[in-house]
């Protein structure tokens, strides 16, 4: 039997994941309050929150960002989810903030336990948005409010951001497609020892990989498929 699609809007789901379906399109790395010129974007996990360092300053924040060109351009989106694996906890369950960016980015290919290393130029940083081109207007990185918030626990559990504000963020990066600048999560920045440490787009085992799911209607069919009657 030949099953196809009608041609009025239907609900379509996309799910973006780092290494799945030759999709390569993640981009994420941490930037440090103590360490103002260092990167991490290569490393294989990106923290957020406030470590119990020697340091006054132990700040660590998270950007991440997903190509979207693989969803039509005539998508309505509905909703979507970013959801994260935690890889280390050492703090009960902390609250974490996803905020839009508002400057573009790069994650660059250092890779460094601990706070990265040295940057190369064009890579994000707590100073710049692009190391030697281009200065953050705040320390720390540009964003807008509070997109959405979800609470963070034991290492090895899942956590899942979603809210109708993300779904209209992302539907604003289809539309303009070159204001994509992915989001900014922080994590408790009030105590000390709340940082959170979670598998980044870089991690060895795929399935511990960022996933942004997309939920939206789209005038362009599925691809037609075809099955048989048992």
């Amino acid at each position: 039997m030949l099953l196809v699609s009608d041609p009025a809007w239907s609900q379509q789901t996309v799910v973006l994941q780092q290494g799945v379906d030759g999709y390569e399109g993640t981009d994420d790395s941490t930037i440090y309050e103590e360490s103002p010129t260092f990167s991490n974007g290569g490393y294989d996990s990106i923290f957020a929150g406030k470590t119990r360092g020697l340091e006054l300053t132990t700040l660590r924040r998270s950007a991440i960002r997903f190509d979207l060109s693989s969803i039509p351009s005539n998508a309505q989106v509905t909703a979507v989810t970013l959801s994260l694996v935690i890889a280390q906890s050492a703090s009960s369950d902390q609250p974490h903030n996803l905020h839009p960016i508002q400057k573009d980015w790069d994650e660059g290919t250092v890779s460094g336990i601990q706070r990265g290393g040295a940057s190369d130029p064009g890579d994000m940083t707590w100073a710049d948005n692009m190391s030697g081109s281009s200065s953050w207007t705040n320390l720390g990185g540009d964003f807008g409010p509070s997109s959405a918030q979800t609470f963070v626990g034991d290492a090895g559990n899942t956590i899942h951001f979603s809210s109708a504000a993300m779904a209209s963020e992302v539907q604003g990066w289809i539309d303009a497609p070159a204001n994509n600048f992915g989001w900014m999560m922080l994590g408790n920045e009030a105590s000390l020892k709340t940082a959170k440490r979670f598998h980044s787009s870089e991690a060895t085992l795929q399935a511990n990989r960022p996933i942004l799911t997309v939920v939206f209607e789209s005038a362009a069919p599925p691809p037609v498929s075809t099955w048989r009657l048992r």
